[in-house]
């Protein structure tokens, strides 16, 4: 019924208009779990740093914020689009990935940087 069969005998050079479908589709239900898993893990990994970023580095907050954002902005393409086969999409995703990494281990080795003697705002 939906042609599955003839995708993966005459390889064609398209794909699904779906992250989800195509890692399916064209790797198995296995990857795809794996692929929840990624997305979940870093979900929390980004969440949670925006929370522990927020009294500390406003850069380290902006970083954070920016990596979730953009994680977010992915996910809600790649319901409609195979955005994994942009290259230009994927590697801009690995770079927000990379700095949100090094955001939290400055955070964890450095627990004092940015923070501020006056909590008071402004000051």
């Amino acid at each position: 019924q939906w042609h599955m069969r003839a995708y993966a005998l005459f390889h064609t050079q398209s794909h699904f208009h779906s992250n989800w479908v195509q890692l399916a589709a064209e790797r198995g239900f296995l990857t795809l779990a794996a692929w929840v898993w990624f997305v979940g893990a870093y979900f929390i990994f980004l969440v949670r740093l925006v929370r522990r970023a927020r009294g500390h580095d406003w850069i380290a907050y902006g970083v954070a914020l920016g990596a979730l954002a953009a994680m977010l902005g992915f996910l809600i393409e790649s319901v409609v689009q195979y955005n994994l086969g942009e290259e230009q999409v994927v590697v801009t995703l690995w770079f927000f990935a990379g700095i949100a990494i090094a955001a939290e281990r400055l955070l964890r080795d450095n627990p004092t940087v940015g923070v501020r003697d006056d909590p008071s705002p402004g000051g």
